[in-house]
């Protein structure tokens, strides 16, 4: 299962790294990962694609045990404010290496029941100015969400989720 989510954070991308270094072992033996991360210009709040292959009672009591929550706490996590935006059906990293100072943007649209997710970019309307950094379609298939790298943060047709500042690959 695929989720896109987000959550507010009160001390960065840099302590939420930090912790998810910490927490990666735990979290892996019972079958969470986190695929991509991306943090709004404030690092107040991060976009999250996590992945769960294991049981799902045993991810909540991982994640969710007093201990985990005090780490997560303590590392300006406001646990409180986590939400899933969207499960996926499927999700793709298409940039590593985008630029740190440019201006990127983390959207939504909406797609036909037949999309591909392998035309994601030109979908979007991306010219060769703009890079399309991740995407990832809707469980019911009906939306694409996206994080793209653009000289103006404008994309028509789109509505408009945040903007974002940084990116971590885990």
């Amino acid at each position: 299962m695929l989720n896109f989510g987000k959550v507010s954070v009160t001390k960065g991308l840099g302590e939420w790294i930090a912790l998810h270094k910490r927490m990666a072992p735990k979290m892996s033996e019972a079958g969470m990962f986190f695929r991509f991360v991306a943090a709004d210009p404030n690092e107040e709040t991060l976009f999250l694609v996590i992945e769960m292959t294991g049981d799902v009672g045993e991810i909540l009591e991982s994640t969710n045990s007093p201990e985990a929550l005090k780490m997560r706490e303590a590392s300006g996590v406001r646990v409180e404010t986590q939400e899933i935006i969207s499960p996926l059906q499927e999700h793709k990293v298409w940039a590593t290496e985008a630029t740190s100072n440019s201006q990127k943007i983390a959207g939504e649209i909406e797609i036909p029941d037949d999309f591909n997710l392998e035309d994601s970019a030109s979908y979007l309307n991306l010219s060769d100015k703009e890079l399309l950094i991740w995407s990832g379609i809707s469980l019911e298939a009906d939306k694409l969400y996206f994080i793209a790298e653009c000289k103006e943060v404008d994309v028509s047709g789109c509505e408009a989720i945040s903007e974002i500042q940084a990116l971590y690959y885990p």
